[in-house]
């Protein structure tokens, strides 16, 4: 999945419901989105938003007799076709703006779009450079300009097939180094203190290991994966209060959790019915399945150990499949149930048509519970969730019980974008929303 520049970035695909695989029977011929040499279905019911000057357009892919129905719609006007070139071309006959093809919606969706933009860009441990998709491009010189002839701007060469970590400076980066893979790159990860994760479309996971000023390799390997991570990871974070685990998910309720230290696949998780969005770990802890026991008695046990989690007592625990089955709590982003009391849809919000979930991973499956808020973004912190929401409200709350501990800000007259939390022992807590950024931190 190329990335260009920040200032194309503004234009860019803003998934709203990334649908489900199509799994009826299909020809490839027509159920198909090609990217290399695999194949896969389409997803039905995928819904994506494309801003360019200024112009609102939305396409949706459906089921169609023979294969997908791509159907595009702007200022009232809407066309159908086979592909979503063919949808284009009817909608500009109608006397719509005409848009050269990087600016339509792509042909190859199969859940690599819906990786999250900040998760193909990532800083190095040291906060000295930035690791990206090749792919993304950067001035190189003083003259601080994306389009440049100059030698050190020229010699960045487009490679999807690689990752790499540039120095910053100011108004322009230096190339460190750049790090190859055997396909195109849906998601990074840096994880302290030298391990870097890519997620290759393919559904191979690649792990390298940094030497420690971060300008080179001394091992590069692939990690173990399942089938079921088709068509690709789109999403890899780290587990809180462990420098080793790491979760991973193909957005169409598939997960993975690794151990780099190690270098194995720990655990797998699956719920084939279910789209994910996005995904915030919370808590892990090991869990040993002890056969049939009162839902009352398995309840108290899944929560005493989450409480020993966030007590710290837990802290850095090596798990081993061989010995322990794993839980893992997760806050994940779903579409909407129309019947659920978070499905609120609007113009000019989409991403309204998306609902926050407390999660549990446990014993092979995934078991989801019912929608939080309509808040536009959700993080864990110690224990504490926080959700912001599109009143602009932002308050925490209690993962073991649910209860509502206290609002934290409101953002009047604007909702909020984003929030995140360093994994790391500082704790910092960062909120934006419009041109606003608040950051907390704990005091030492």
């Amino acid at each position: 999945m190329g990335r260009t520049a920040k200032e194309e970035n503004s234009d860019g695909i803003e998934i709203i419901s990334i649908g489900k695989l199509y799994t009826g029977p299909w020809d490839k011929k027509y159920w198909s989105s090609s990217r290399g040499k695999d194949r896969y279905p389409y997803p039905v019911g995928y819904k994506s938003l494309r801003t360019q000057n200024g112009v609102t357009y939305m396409m949706e892919i459906q089921e169609g007799p023979k294969g997908p129905s791509f159907t595009i719609t702007t200022d009232g006007k809407s066309c159908c076709g086979d592909t979503p070139d063919m949808a284009w071309e009817n909608l500009q006959k109608k006397g719509c703006s005409k848009l050269w093809h990087g600016k339509r919606f792509s042909c190859k969706i199969d859940g690599v779009e819906i990786c999250v933009e900040r998760s193909s860009i990532q800083l190095t441990p040291d906060g000295e450079s930035l690791v990206l998709l090749n792919s993304t491009k950067v001035p190189h010189c003083r003259e601080g300009k994306l389009h440049c002839s100059c030698s050190a701007c020229t010699s960045d060469f487009f490679e999807e097939n690689a990752v790499k970590i540039v120095k910053l400076s100011s108004g322009y980066a230096s190339l460190v180094t750049r790090l190859e893979t055997t396909q195109g790159v849906c998601c990074l990860l840096v994880c302290e203190p030298n391990f870097l994760l890519a997620a290759e479309e393919g559904g191979k996971l690649k792990l390298w290991v940094m030497n420690a000023g971060w300008s080179g390799q001394n091992e590069d390997l692939y990690l173990p994966t399942f089938d079921c991570v088709f068509p690709s990871i789109v999403d890899l974070k780290r587990i809180p209060k462990s420098r080793n685990l790491v979760i991973g998910h193909n957005g169409y309720g598939e997960f993975g959790l690794w151990d780099i230290d190690k270098r194995h696949l720990v655990s797998r998780f699956s719920s084939p019915d279910m789209s994910v969005l996005e995904c915030v770990p919370a808590s892990i802890f090991g869990w040993q399945i002890k056969g049939e026991c009162k839902t009352g008695v398995l309840i108290n046990e899944i929560m005493d150990a989450t409480r020993t989690w966030f007590s710290g007592r837990n802290e850095n625990h090596v798990f081993s499949p061989k010995d322990k089955d794993v839980a893992i709590w997760l806050l994940i982003s779903t579409v909407s149930d129309p019947d659920s009391h978070c499905y609120q849809p609007c113009e000019q919000e989409a991403n309204l048509d998306r609902c926050w979930r407390l999660a549990l991973l446990v014993n092979n499956r995934v078991i989801i519970g019912s929608a939080l808020d309509e808040g536009a973004a959700a993080v864990t912190s110690d224990g504490h969730g926080i959700i912001g929401r599109s009143d602009g409200l932002v308050y925490m709350w209690e993962l073991s019980t649910g209860m509502k501990l206290g609002n934290l800000h409101s953002f009047k007259g604007s909702r909020v974008s984003c929030i995140t939390t360093d994994t790391s022992d500082s704790g910092a807590l960062a909120i934006a929303s419009g041109g606003q950024l608040l950051v907390y931190l704990q005091p030492s």
